[in-house]
């Protein structure tokens, strides 16, 4: 038990802010994976590319209406999702072809499951606009509670340059947007909502929907959690004294 405990403590990554389901649903459910493979061949990056297919294969499901097996899809997905991590961390494997791989992998599989929803919606122009705005609120996410600091590179890495060079063209705008925003500094309340709109949680409540039939429902939810989201934090800064301007000579 006690070595057990010291591999999960290895596995978790450090955040300002943890997001609900993650820490008391996936990240158990993860560890049994990792236990299992921590001695296997098997790489973090054999676990991110995997947990890809199934994200592509809950999108077709979901266009072709078979919302059960979408919905299981997709939790398994949250739990391959929070493995690949976990796993790193705990063989001290975590680099930054994985760092990239993982964020790269989560843009395609949303990007097929809005697409997906924009079908079955019959509003591909609702879907894109929820899928941008997904994209912003994972990123703000980011920026509000995960650390910064890339993992250093183990030996080489085949593609690692060119999955950063794709980060830094998509992702870079965002990342130092949300950065000079949020440099004033976010109290826990702001950063524990937008920790609770990360990836496992919208891909469970988008199981939900799934589940009682209602999928279309899950756009306007992105776009009402945005919305939700630019309230607060201009609610923040209106409460928020602005710094002091320096003395002038």
């Amino acid at each position: 038990m006690g070595a057990g405990r010291d591999v999960y403590a290895r596995s978790l990554k450090p955040r300002a802010a943890v997001e609900f389901l993650s820490e008391r649903l996936y990240r158990p459910l993860a560890h049994l994976l990792v236990r299992l493979l921590l001695k296997s061949p098997v790489r973090p990056e054999h676990l991110v590319l995997f947990q890809g297919a199934i994200g592509a294969l809950a999108a077709l499901l979901l266009a072709r209406g078979a919302d059960a097996w979408a919905a299981g899809l997709l939790v398994f997905r949250a739990v391959l999702d929070n493995a690949d991590g976990q796993l790193a961390r705990a063989r001290g494997e975590a680099s930054q072809l994985g760092r990239y791989l993982d964020t790269e992998v989560d843009l395609l599989t949303n990007l097929l499951l809005f697409f997906a929803l924009g079908l079955r919606a019959e509003s591909p122009g609702l879907a894109g606009i929820a899928f941008l705005l997904l994209v912003l609120l994972l990123s703000a996410d980011y920026a509000a509670n995960s650390p910064k600091k890339l993992p250093k590179t183990r030996g080489p890495e085949p593609w690692a340059g060119w999955l950063e060079a794709f980060y830094r063209v998509f992702f870079g705008p965002q990342d130092a947007f949300f950065g000079r925003l949020f440099a004033r500094g976010l109290p826990p309340w702001y950063r524990t909502w937008l920790a609770n709109l990360g990836l496992s949680t919208q891909h469970t409540l988008l199981a939900l929907l799934l589940w009682l039939g209602r999928p279309e429902r899950y756009l306007i939810w992105v776009v009402v959690a945005f919305g939700l989201s630019l309230i607060g934090y201009l609610f923040l800064v209106w409460r928020t004294p602005s710094p002091p301007s320096p003395p002038s000579r």
